[in-house]
């Protein structure tokens, strides 16, 4: 089976595909996605047979205007075919292009995807990325009132508590709480950063609710020094 998405962002496309799922049957055991490259080893994973019919989902990136020249006729084809679900997710019009040309329907995600999950603030936090990471946390602590800092900062810890266990991987081990797709974002975000840089910038983010229970200052505030001294 093959299901295309377009939308800005990829949490987006597998938001919306879990949203499209929930209630059937057939999905019932949806876990997690598998991240692949788009290339011609997705034939080999399209025509693999399992003897338990197990259904495995693929996440297939083309974000890129190169990852559709490895894409043919015969990958979409042996995907559509295929027991297994693969989700190509693009952002570009020659995506766009590329799979209605081959005949095959787009499902575009025009609006923002809502969710209370902050994960532009998770993924700029793990990137160390200062500007965007202040920015959407202006935005989060307007959207939610001082009230809810608390709450905030626990998206915070994640981002950061994630960012140190993925490093820490070597390959993906379920038994780390994470799912294969969240680990492998996670990796992405994180390149160039050192074990070191992880470790202060999640201890530092601890020491933030620490100060405000002592009354320091509040902890909205804190989490903005915390940012801004990166």
């Amino acid at each position: 089976m093959i299901k295309i998405y377009k939308s800005k962002q990829e949490y987006e496309a597998i938001e919306a595909f879990r949203y499209a799922i929930k209630n059937k049957k057939e999905y019932e055991n949806f876990k997690s996605f598998t991240d692949v490259n788009a290339s011609e080893k997705i034939i080999s994973l399209a025509e693999e047979f399992s003897l338990f019919a197990e259904v495995n989902y693929f996440f297939v990136n083309c974000a890129k205007e190169e990852y559709l020249q490895t894409l043919n006729s015969g990958i979409l084809k042996a995907c559509e075919k295929s027991n297994d679900v693969f989700l190509f997710w693009g952002k570009t019009k020659g995506f766009q292009d590329f799979f209605e040309g081959e005949g095959f329907k787009i499902i575009e995600i025009k609006n923002e995807f809502k969710t209370d999950f902050p994960a532009g603030l998770v993924n700029a936090v793990q990137k160390k990325d200062k500007k965007n990471a202040w920015i959407l946390f202006l935005k989060e602590k307007e959207i939610l009132g001082e009230g809810e800092m608390n709450k905030l900062h626990g998206s915070l810890i994640y981002a950061c508590k994630t960012a140190l266990i993925s490093r820490n991987m070597k390959s993906f081990d379920e038994a780390s709480g994470l799912k294969q797709y969240g680990w492998s974002s996670t990796n992405k975000n994180i390149e160039g950063r050192t074990l070191e840089d992880l470790q202060k910038t999640y201890f530092d983010l601890i020491e933030t609710h620490a100060q405000s229970r002592s009354g320091g200052a509040n902890l909205g505030t804190l989490i903005e020094k915390w940012i801004l001294n990166w």
